[in-house]
């Protein structure tokens, strides 16, 4: 009954501040049962700014989340920069080491930064990236996969098998997930399940951000997936027509029967 009134309050505060009715946060609170739902958001690199940040920490007093970030736009601008080459087909990237190193480097620095924005605004947040002696997510390396029609050489690509993937995640990350009250601010970074000696630690591994939030929801039992992008929503085809989805439910995945197309990542 406390922690219903809590929520009640500190949801009357968001009403005022982002403009919607007291009688829309009470029809929510009715909407849950007084229960306090799970999400999962997935922030890509492009919105990973302070008015986003703001957002998740108002958000984090009236529901329990994770977030998952990813940081492909600033992983191509720094390639760009260094002159390293730039192969990828959405969430594919070709990742010699070079890359792979661009990769971990931004990943952490990212994850650090918006770990710090959301404290800024009156949230609590936790970064996690994995580390080769600490990993959070395990992947299988990927030989190959098609650019334009052309086969590539992945490099340091993984992913994660959906035959287990429960194992893909390690006891680490979950235990950080469901056992503080922080916010965690995952860094969408791999590491290969094999290993020449445990000193030497895991390799890691570029992967996909939305692949991975996928499998921690399913994990978690999380009752939303909130994907914060550029584009407002998630791209479908159907009868050859695009289109930018802004909410799928489980009827959508559904008509993928009768011809909807949606990025097989998020299936």
């Amino acid at each position: 009954f406390e922690e219903r009134n809590q929520v009640l309050q500190n949801l009357q505060l968001l009403a005022k501040r982002h403009k919607f009715s007291s009688k829309a946060a009470l029809k929510w609170l009715e909407y849950t049962e007084g229960k306090i739902p799970y999400a999962i958001l997935k922030i890509s690199g492009s919105c990973l700014n302070a008015k986003v940040a703001r957002d998740i920490a108002d958000l984090s007093h009236v529901i329990s989340l994770a977030v998952v970030i990813g940081g492909g736009e600033q992983i191509t601008e720094e390639c760009v920069r260094r002159g390293l080459p730039v192969l990828k087909d959405g969430p594919w990237r070709a990742t010699p080491k070079e890359v792979l190193d661009v990769v971990v480097g931004t990943m952490t620095r990212e994850t650090e930064h918006f770990s710090g924005l959301i404290e800024m605004y009156g949230g609590r947040a936790l970064p996690l990236v994995g580390t080769p002696h600490r990993p959070l997510i395990f992947a299988n390396k990927v030989d190959t996969f098609m650019i334009n029609g052309e086969p590539v050489d992945a490099g340091y690509f993984g992913m994660i098998p959906k035959a287990n993937e429960k194992t893909y995640l390690t006891d680490t990350l979950l235990g950080k997930i469901l056992g503080t009250d922080d916010i965690p601010i995952i860094a969408a970074l791999g590491h290969q399940l094999a290993y020449k000696a445990p000193e030497q630690g895991y390799q890691p591994l570029n992967i996909d951000g939305d692949e991975a939030i996928r499998i921690i929801a399913r994990r978690v039992g999380a009752e939303e997936c909130l994907f914060v992008t550029a584009s407002g929503g998630v791209k479908t085809v159907k009868d050859g027509q695009e289109s930018v989805v802004p909410v799928l439910s489980l009827q959508d995945f559904e008509m993928r029967r009768s011809g909807l197309k949606i990025d097989e990542s998020m299936a």
